[in-house]
């Protein structure tokens, strides 16, 4: 999802912009299970605030293909299955609108071979019923 954080949220400062992300990113996704992927110039406020709320963070080291194999198989399947294929708006808005409805079919309707072709809603429905949560 593209997260839109305006000056009025930020008000050009790094931390506020951090506080933002993670603010719109809780609000749409909830605390429990948080994955934000983006490039952030304040990533030490980013830090900083996921400290503060309690939320793991787990950055990759540059030139790390190895570690970084599954953030850029999820960005082929969106740039396959969604920027190709979609017709989209230029503005963030609809935009945001659009890929929330592709993040509903990813996570709900399509099978994803390394979870055994179960949705990613099944699978954690799984994990949590198994108590693994």
């Amino acid at each position: 999802m593209a997260l839109e954080v305006t000056e009025e949220d930020a008000g050009n400062e790094p931390s506020a912009a951090a506080q933002a992300v993670l603010a719109n990113s809780i609000r749409a996704y909830g605390s429990k299970a948080l994955m934000v992927l983006f490039i952030l110039n304040a990533i030490d406020e980013f830090e900083t605030e996921c400290q503060r709320r309690g939320i793991r963070l787990f950055v990759l080291p540059p030139r790390s293909p190895k570690l970084n194999g599954s953030v850029e198989r999820a960005q082929r399947t969106h740039t396959e299955e969604f920027y190709e294929v979609w017709d989209l708006p230029w503005t963030v808005g609809p935009l945001n609108r659009k890929l929330r409805a592709w993040e509903r079919i990813y996570n709900t309707v399509r099978p994803h071979q390394p979870l055994g072709y179960r949705t990613p809603q099944q699978y954690l429905r799984e994990l949590a019923h198994a108590g693994k949560t």
